[in-house]
């Protein structure tokens, strides 16, 4: 199931806000979102076409709130055991 469509049920009893909430991700990928750029950015961008194309959201729509969760490195090297 795609981001649009977790959320398409959810942005129908709002008002107007669309909320994609992208899970646990690394901190490198926050910091190119929070720039513009990068696959989290990307994957914004494909979910409000997606939106869109439906009809949920207008064509003009730009009110977005992202929720990314900084998925936690470990302090010592994996070991391939």
């Amino acid at each position: 199931m795609s981001a649009a469509e977790r959320n398409s049920e959810a942005s129908k009893h709002t008002t107007g806000a669309v909320i994609l909430d992208l899970g646990k991700r690394k901190r490198k990928r926050i910091k190119d979102l929070k720039d513009g750029k990068g696959k989290l950015f990307n994957e914004v961008l494909d979910a409000l076409e997606e939106l869109r194309a439906a009809g949920t959201i207008a064509q003009d729509a730009q009110p977005v709130i992202v929720i990314v969760g900084e998925k936690q490195e470990g302090l010592l090297p994996k070991i391939g055991l």
